[in-house]
């Protein structure tokens, strides 16, 4: 090839070369600014399409937002889980009346004083005027109460009860009285059953007291209250001891998604799509132990759990059931860490508020029971006996200044429980001097133009502490009266 030909090749296929690095170049820095702009229209797009709680901005929606605020302790192990179970040890008498009995679940006998008994069954109020009450938009009556209460059957003349143990087979409510009604306190509002106790999570252990004159209901106490639950959702065992064995696997599953729904299975109706709520136990089954075939289909990919079910003498049987690999679990309690309570957290935004466990929803004490359950803890009913379990740090604020109390809220870690009477919240962070919490809210108050506006939230909501206010014209903030870290 002539030399000036061998150069203008040279000097052309060098600019090629220039050219593609500079359109590489170019190519970068153009696929930065579309990864921008689609992360502007995105947020953009969340702001045209959510609300937020006071002082919210789009970002707190993520996880992640709160994980970098919490940087430099969000993996560290908080408690272990062996603290935890000695926690729960310490606090195991959950069970108490008014006059101040004490008791833990796992105590009660095969027989119980009477007096015990007719003390936890008298919790229900039968309303003075009747016609403030409503069953189907009608206004209830004398007569209607009067039959409710003579079907709880509270004559017991017996100074000693015979108490029967078992589980319950699926989520269902507890009710102060016997009956299914939804009794609201306006014809037109299905939020709030004044009748509802709270919830029974599906393989809950449960003592029987009692049962109904009807013979549809029992009278059971779970880990903290008692209430009367339809008798075909309880599973009774045989014995005390077999209850006992029951309660303790070795190995288990712990449900860490929003909920698990077990699959269809035309094989096995008992279970088939049954809801499972966020920190319900599975106990796990060996290979060594398990069936080889579950009705035509292998257990490939999936772990293998023993579940109870009422068989049609109403005791406890088994059910084999296979939960994917892929499912929302955990093989045994998560570790303690911010960034797993975060995790859990974040999993109920948006979720209804369903008061005492309606609706397959939760109440700010629910959500604080079911996500704590994930990590080993077993807490109270009440929001006031959550925040006074003993064994962690716990901080009296009901005297405190706003000032002191953000000075407080500067050094505690994200998870710390924050309580005001009547409502338990779960701390998230600081921004910009504005404190942030995460809780499963009825309602709350807003100031707008020196106005007072009550905002109806019946969700699982973040806000912030300084720009929602209660009943009493101050902000959430200034209300906090009790502090409980998980330390």
């Amino acid at each position: 090839m002539h030399k000036l030909c061998r150069w203008a090749l040279f000097l052309g296929l060098s600019a090629c070369i220039i050219g593609l690095a500079g359109c590489g170049e170019n190519k970068t820095i153009r696929e930065e600014a579309e990864v921008e702009l689609q992360s502007n229209v995105a947020e953009s797009r969340i702001d045209k399409f959510v609300s937020f709680g006071p002082d919210v901005q789009s970002a707190m929606l993520e996880k992640q937002y709160w994980s970098e605020l919490n940087f430099e302790e969000e993996k560290e192990i908080i408690i272990s889980t062996e603290q935890i179970l000695r926690i729960n040890e310490k606090n195991r008498e959950m069970l108490t009346t008014d006059s101040g009995i004490k008791m833990a679940l796992q105590d009660i006998d095969e027989l119980i004083d009477t007096s015990f008994v007719k003390e936890m069954m008298a919790v229900y109020e039968v309303p003075e005027d009747p016609s403030t009450r409503f069953v189907n938009g009608k206004e209830t009556t004398a007569q209607y109460w009067d039959e409710l209460v003579k079907n709880s059957n509270e004559n017991i003349s017996a100074d000693m009860v015979p108490v029967r143990f078992g589980f319950c087979v699926e989520r269902t409510m507890v009710k102060a009285l016997p009956t299914n009604d939804f009794i609201g306190e306006a014809a037109d509002d299905f939020h709030y059953d004044v009748n509802v106790r709270a919830e029974c999570p599906a393989y809950a252990p449960v003592a029987v007291f009692h049962e109904s004159l009807d013979g549809d209901w029992y009278y059971v106490v779970c880990d903290s209250y008692g209430g009367w639950v339809c008798k075909e959702k309880i599973a009774l065992c045989e014995s005390r001891d077999e209850w006992i064995l029951r309660q303790n696997p070795t190995d288990f599953l712990v449900v860490t998604g929003r909920e698990l729904r077990l699959v269809s299975d035309p094989y096995n109706e008992e279970s088939s799509e049954l809801l499972l709520s966020m920190g319900t136990i599975l106990p796990l089954v060996s290979l060594e132990y398990a069936p080889d075939d579950f009705n035509g289909r292998k257990s490939y990919g999936c772990y293998i759990v023993r579940v109870p079910i009422r068989d049609d003498k109403g005791m406890i049987a088994d059910n084999y059931v296979l939960i994917p690999t892929s499912e929302d679990v955990s093989l045994g309690y998560l570790q303690y860490t911010v960034e797993n309570v975060l995790d859990l957290l974040f999993k109920r935004v948006g979720d209804r508020y369903g008061w005492a466990g309606m609706y397959y929803a939760n109440d700010c004490s629910g959500m604080v029971r079911e996500v704590f359950a994930c990590f080993g803890f077993h807490f109270p009913r009440s929001a006031k006996a959550q925040v006074h379990m003993s064994g962690m740090t716990y901080k009296d604020v009901s005297n405190k200044s706003e000032k002191e109390k953000m000075k407080i809220l500067s050094d505690v870690p994200a998870g710390t429980l924050l309580y005001f009477p009547g409502h338990i919240m779960v701390y998230l962070g600081t921004v910009n001097e504005i404190p942030y919490v995460i809780s499963a809210v009825g309602s709350w108050i807003t100031l707008e133009c020196e106005e007072t506006e009550v905002v109806r939230v019946n969700l699982v909501a973040i806000n912030s502490m300084t720009g929602t206010f209660r009943r009493n014209g101050y902000s959430w903030l200034a209300n906090i009266t009790d502090i409980l870290v998980c330390e």
